[in-house]
């Protein structure tokens, strides 16, 4: 729903670990641009998803919730892609999802120039185009 409603278009990439994953998907991101310090937060009374696992592995172009902290069923929009294989994340965050191609773009972005937070110097925003 939040694919379909066009949340995600202009929230921006706010967490970036090379080798790692990209994150991205909180609102705060187009609701508060300039103030970086929110980003990653989440926007209060976002609605929680539990946790589903299954036997898929976060390998390289996994899409998986975030969560807040150490609790499983709170995940919301927050969403990161697996930049590189990361096995011991495996049933501690629902997979839903795998980059099929473009995974240059992924690359691309996880090469962005990161300030202290882990967030990029440049706003790296985006945009959902649904094929047909």
């Amino acid at each position: 729903s939040l694919v379909n409603s066009g949340f995600y278009d202009g929230t921006a990439f706010h967490r970036v670990k090379p080798g790692f994953m990209i994150q991205g998907g909180d609102p705060n991101t187009k609701s508060f641009p300039n103030d970086r310090t929110s980003w990653g937060m989440g926007a209060k009374g976002q609605k929680t998803v539990p946790a589903e696992f299954s036997t898929l592995t976060h390998k390289r172009g996994i899409l998986s919730a975030a969560r807040k902290g150490g609790d499983v069923n709170s995940a919301t929009s927050q969403f990161f892609i697996m930049h590189a294989d990361a096995p011991y994340l495996d049933k501690q965050y629902s997979i839903y999802g795998q980059v099929l191609n473009g995974m240059e773009v992924v690359d691309a972005i996880a090469n962005t120039p990161c300030g202290n937070r882990d967030d990029p110097k440049e706003t790296v925003t985006m945009k959902i185009v649904k094929k047909k």
